[in-house]
């Protein structure tokens, strides 16, 4: 394995949290070396289908001027508001995006920092560890095996691969948060002639699955409309694990749209124009900290000393027998999730940011959201860089 000099942090995972890490580093002043396993950086964000930015904004009566935390969130938020724009979804904020532009937004940002590498099709396979320092990482590229040895690691995968590998502790699953997954459709065709297709459309699923046509989570089906005309998007729960897997999903995927071309004029002539690249958790693998973020923190709107990150997303819980539900931030609507939540307990140079933070698995109900993972990830970063600094 040939060691590549000159990383001072290594960013392992390119979602958004991922992506704002590696940029918050450079910015710092870190060489930093952005891997992402898939051929794209984005994350869920891009590959999943999703529509709407949540988590950038606090909740509230009030239409946001500003997001909750600035930074690259702020500047994520100012780039993908072209075509579109805020949108009121009952008491939350959401800021509605094309994956195409995430993706742009974000390659753009990284491609303005001189001392951040992006690798992609780049996965971390192993990392060594001296007593509690990571001294070695060792990545798998397409072309080849590399190591690097940085001063700093940001585990942003999502289940705290890389922790994992360098044997940290990760959080016990109590089985308190336990999820729906999700799987998304984007549909062409749509005669979206009506603002009652997304009742119509929950009224259709629900028959179907009381007649077992459809597995029982897809009673929690959600229409949105797209940003084309005729286009509009199907977002289906998924409980797993599914008998079958992905192609049995996707069985059954066909067959609600069958039902809705068929019940509904307005599907009549529609077809299946994309899908989510799998099936994504909503639940995920938590790294021990030196703090776990409380489900009671969250709701009790807590604030700490050092600061943090702010959120003011509700904790949004999709339960596999009763569907979404919300519980809301009391006081003033905002906590704060502290740095404590983003340094391993047993690894001094071993950060993390998006879901595989310190939290309780109900706690992350709040955290995973997209605009908390920029905040977290540009926090990170500067955590990395900021002991880089210190070692040299």
């Amino acid at each position: 394995m040939k060691t590549v000099p000159g990383c001072d942090v290594l960013v392992a995972g390119g979602g958004v949290a991922g992506a704002a890490a590696a940029v918050a580093a450079a910015r710092s002043g870190a060489r930093t070396v952005l891997a992402e396993k898939a051929r794209t950086i984005g994350g869920t964000g891009v590959s999943a289908l999703l529509r709407h930015v949540c988590g950038l904004y606090r909740t509230g009566a009030a239409l946001p001027r500003s997001t909750l935390n600035g930074g690259i969130a702020g500047e994520v938020a100012a780039r993908l508001s072209h075509p579109f724009g805020i949108e009121r979804m009952g008491k939350v904020f959401v800021l509605a995006y094309s994956a195409r532009g995430l993706e742009a937004t974000l390659r753009g940002l990284c491609a303005g920092e001189s001392r951040l590498r992006v690798l992609t099709g780049a996965k971390v396979v192993a990392a060594h560890r001296t007593k509690d320092v990571i001294d070695t990482v060792g990545l798998r590229t397409r072309g080849g095996r590399i190591g690097l040895r940085p001063a700093a690691v940001v585990d942003c995968t999502g289940n705290g691969e890389v922790a994992a590998l360098a044997g940290a502790r990760l959080l016990p699953d109590t089985g308190a948060g336990d999820q729906l997954s999700g799987y998304t459709v984007r549909l062409a065709g749509v005669d979206g002639g009506t603002r009652l297709l997304p009742v119509q459309v929950a009224y259709l699923m629900r028959s179907a699955v009381d007649r077992r046509l459809l597995p029982g989570s897809f009673l929690f089906t959600v229409f949105i409309p797209g940003e084309k005309s005729g286009e509009g998007y199907l977002k289906f729960s998924v409980s797993e694990p599914v008998p079958g897997g992905l192609p049995a999903v996707k069985r059954s995927v066909s067959r609600a749209v069958r039902l809705l071309k068929k019940g509904l004029p307005a599907f009549r002539n529609c077809r299946i124009a994309g899908a989510s690249a799998g099936i994504f958790p909503r639940k995920a693998g938590r790294i021990l900290g030196e703090y776990v973020l409380t489900a009671s923190d969250v709701l009790g709107a807590r604030k700490f000393p050092r600061g943090g990150v702010r959120n003011s997303w509700p904790i949004e819980l999709w339960n596999p027998v009763r569907g979404p539900v919300y519980r809301y931030v009391g006081g003033d609507g905002i906590y704060e999730i502290p740095p404590s939540c983003q340094k391993s307990r047993d690894v001094r140079n071993l950060f993390m940011a998006g879901k595989c933070i310190s939290v309780t698995d109900t706690a992350l109900g709040s955290t995973r959201v997209m605009g908390a993972c920029l905040a977290l990830g540009e926090a990170a970063g500067r955590l990395a860089a900021g002991l880089r600094t210190r070692c040299l």
